[in-house]
This record gives structure tokens, C-alpha cells and sequence, in this order.
């Protein structure tokens, strides 16, 4: 899974400043159990995510869902405070000048964040993961109903391009065998 941070900065950075980062950590954070974390910068011609001096950063860290599954939400909401300030404590010792820039809101979520709004099973990424309880049957079909399906690596066990091109081929002959069996 991933824990996530969202944030506006002030755009102190200029228009060559990179607008990716991976920040590998010297110890895993003790909340999140992630051992880097991605930053997404905006680009500064963005007319959505750029806008009145302030730029869009995405951070994101992978975080095993069991551990934001069971906690109550008091737990979840002291966990979530805490990630936060440590990973834009280790941002500000990565990159200072975020650390001289002001903020605006700073949002977070959770794998169960990530489930809610994308639908993703218990809020993985990076591809369906293969465990023993879903393996060789039980990832879910790309089938919704007919006429509506899920492609990618929503359905087949793969990260990135490779999860996403072969379990796109799955669903093409999946449709091309309901063609072949369709009597109209």
C-alpha cells in the first residue's frame, strides 16, 4: 500500500528545479515502514496544480496495509500526525529549501484512503500483489458486467508497464472469446 501527502508550497524553487525526487532514508520511518519516499513537484506552467505562487507536491511512501488496517481511529489519526511529521522532517533534511517555504494544509491518507477512492483491493499499488490465498484463482476477473471492464494491473499480479500490458492482453481475449460465444 502507500501512505500519501499532499501539499501546497510556495514556489521558491524556479523553473528548473526538478519536478521528481525519490529520498531514500537511512532507516526505515517507523510508522510507515518505508524505507524511501517520491516527491512530485508541479510543473510551474501547470494551470491546475500551479496557481497564485503556490505549486502542488505529492509525497509517497509504500507501507504495508496491515499495518492501518485494525487500529481504531483514534490510533489511525495519531499514526497519520506522526508520518506526516516525519517524512516532511526527512523532506526539509533532503531538500532545505521546502523547509524555508510556506505551506498551505497538508492532507495525508492511508491505504484504506487509497481503497476508498480508487477501488483498488485493500488499497494496494504498484499491481495486484500474489499471495497464496489468490493464487493461481482467485485475482478478480476483469469483467464488471458486459460492455464494462477493469484492464491492468488491477486484475493481473504485475507492476507498472508489464502488470498493466499483460493484464490489458487478458482482457482482450477475454472479450475476443464473449465475442466468439455471442450468438447476435
Amino acid at each position: 500500500g502507500a501512505f500519501v501527502l499532499y501539499f501546497m508550497v510556495e514556489d521558491l524553487f524556479g523553473r528548473d528545479a526538478d519536478l521528481h525526487h525519490q529520498i531514500i532514508l537511512p532507516s526505515p520511518d517507523p510508522v510507515t515502514g518505508g524505507g524511501s519516499f517520491f516527491l512530485s513537484l508541479s510543473h510551474p506552467d501547470d494551470p491546475v496544480l500551479t496557481r497564485n505562487g503556490m505549486r502542488s507536491v505529492t509525497i509517497s511512501t509504500h507501507t504495508p496495509i496491515a499495518r492501518w488496517r485494525n487500529p481504531d481511529q483514534e490510533t489511525v489519526s495519531r499514526m497519520k500526525k506522526q508520518a506526516e511529521a516525519n517524512l516532511l522532517e526527512a523532506l526539509f533534511r533532503a531538500l532545505p529549501l521546502f523547509r524555508e517555504a510556506k505551506r498551505e494544509e497538508v492532507l495525508s491518507g492511508t491505504p484504506g484512503t487509497f481503497a476508498r477512492y480508487t477501488a483498488r483491493s485493500g488499497g494496494t499499488v504498484g499491481g495486484l500483489p500474489v499471495t497464496m490465498k489468490n493464487f493461481p484463482l482467485g485475482f478478480p476477473t476483469p469483467v464488471i458486467v458486459p460492455g464494462l471492464y477493469l484492464a491492468g494491473d488491477t486484475v493481473f499480479p504485475g507492476q507498472g508497464w508489464p502488470g498493466v500490458t499483460i493484464g490489458s492482453l487478458n482482457l482482450l481475449g477475454i472479450m475476443r472469446h464473449q465475442r466468439r460465444l455471442d450468438p447476435n
